[in-house]
């Protein structure tokens, strides 16, 4: 199992590295034959594949970090909405998807960088295997702030709702990247619980996941501890 890990990280990290190094030699080798808006456009591939590897590679610290108990959590108050919609700013979705995002105004007890993690995780989950409507929203619920990501798609099957976020496990079956890693479900829960939250998966007119994080409190002040 451990060659088999170590060949999916190689392949997941080479994707997105042969796109990087491509573009990047072009540029070096053809910079004048490039018109301004052929360059801003292959910078900007670059700029996507290099978040994508930065993503993976952060994933993989936390799976190994988490299972060392190390995992870094610096918990203050954070704007849940402006996490949400930088994240959200910052994917590229498929033509035909369409995604909202709903709420706002609530504060959460959490760690900033390791909120947009799991955000990430969950809004690039439902644009690579969801339907075409991927709605985002936050509401405060019993002391809670609870962000569901929903989209219409298929959704997972009952058996395999709880199996999803195990290292290495995937319930879709797209054709698309066999060797993936599936580190991000198991990762982006991981850091909930670490935050004092969860991360539950239910079907509901297509797929839900539901982040929940402390609120910061009732009267929208950091938690003072």
């Amino acid at each position: 199992s451990k060659d088999e890990f170590v060949a999916s990280i190689s392949h997941e990290l080479r994707t997105p590295l042969t796109v990087v190094a491509g573009m990047v030699d072009e540029l070096n080798e053809h910079w004048q034959d490039f018109t301004a808006d052929e360059v801003d456009d292959l910078l900007g591939h670059v700029v996507e594949e290099s978040r994508d590897m930065q993503d993976l590679i952060e994933d993989l610290l936390v799976a190994a970090r988490a299972d060392i108990g190390t995992v870094s959590i610096a918990p203050e108050s954070v704007a849940v909405r402006e996490a949400v919609d930088s994240v959200v700013a910052g994917l590229t979705r498929r033509p035909t998807q369409e995604l909202t995002v709903g709420g706002g105004g609530e504060l959460a007890e959490a760690d900033p960088v390791r909120l947009r993690q799991i955000m990430r995780n969950l809004v690039s989950n439902a644009i690579r295997y969801g339907g075409d409507h991927i709605d985002v929203g936050i509401v405060r619920e019993n002391g809670h702030i609870h962000v569901t990501v929903k989209d219409d798609g298929s959704g997972i099957p009952e058996g395999q709702w709880e199996s999803v976020f195990e290292p290495y496990a995937r319930a879709h079956d797209t054709g698309e990247q066999p060797n993936s890693v599936g580190l991000g479900l198991s990762v982006s829960r991981k850091l909930a619980r670490l935050m004092g939250g969860d991360l539950r998966y239910r079907h509901e007119d297509g797929s839900v996941f539901d982040l929940s994080l402390p609120a910061a409190n009732s009267e929208g002040e950091p938690a003072h501890h």
